[in-house]
């Protein structure tokens, strides 16, 4: 997760408060967005005892991704879990790390804002009180930006804004509000996707 949720992509430990500033030419050849943050500022992870460490992380340069690790995404779960609640499950973590590694097994390229939502489906599916996973995530806009051979292998991934609908708030594209529109409904049927992708109730329920 990038912006006020970031954290490091492969562990999912917090980023330092203080930020490095390395200097234009680390960035040269880097996409724009990658080289603007260069240019504005770029934080460390910080080890947590939350997390599986790495020494390798150790002075690694990041503002966080758009898509973590399986690994990272668990992290940072296991580390707001336990800041959200005064009585945190253990069971809740096991569960979560079993349904990310499917998660990330079907969705590899999935934004770790989808993913996360299905996760969330997942552990409210298994009887897990989840609703607190929404304040902690950016829902971010679905629409399919590249494709290959028919395979949708890009999305917009824009931050989405909310504007009247009718009876309800609904998720614009803030990127290209006009060119994408509302996609609440994309956004539940992606989501729906990766979720019947990597679960099968059929045969989970064959092998009880």
């Amino acid at each position: 997760m990038i912006e006020e949720l970031a954290h490091d992509p492969q562990s999912g430990a917090p980023l330092s408060s203080v930020k490095n500033y390395p200097g234009p030419e680390v960035g040269e050849g880097l996409a724009d967005v990658q080289t603007q943050a260069y240019r504005t500022g770029v934080r460390t992870p910080e080890q947590h005892p939350l997390v599986e460490w790495s020494g390798t992380r150790e002075g690694t340069l990041t503002n966080g991704e758009l898509v973590s690790a399986q690994r990272g995404l668990l992290g940072y779960f296991r580390r707001t879990h336990r800041n959200v609640r005064d009585d945190p499950d253990p069971s809740m973590d096991s569960t979560a790390a079993l349904a990310l590694k499917r998660l990330k097994a079907e969705a590899p390229r999935a934004l770790d804002s989808f993913v996360w939502y299905a996760l969330a489906e997942r552990l409210a599916a298994k009887g897990y009180w989840a609703a607190w996973m929404l304040d902690h995530v950016i829902a971010r806009c679905p629409h399919p930006t590249q494709r290959v051979d028919g395979e949708v292998v890009g999305r917009c991934g824009s931050r989405l804004k909310f504007r009247p609908g009718v009876g309800k708030l609904e998720g614009v594209c803030a990127k290209c509000p006009h060119e994408h529109g509302a996609v609440d409904e994309a956004l539940v049927e992606y989501i729906g996707d990766i979720y019947r992708a990597s679960f099968d109730e059929e045969m989970e329920a064959r092998l009880l």
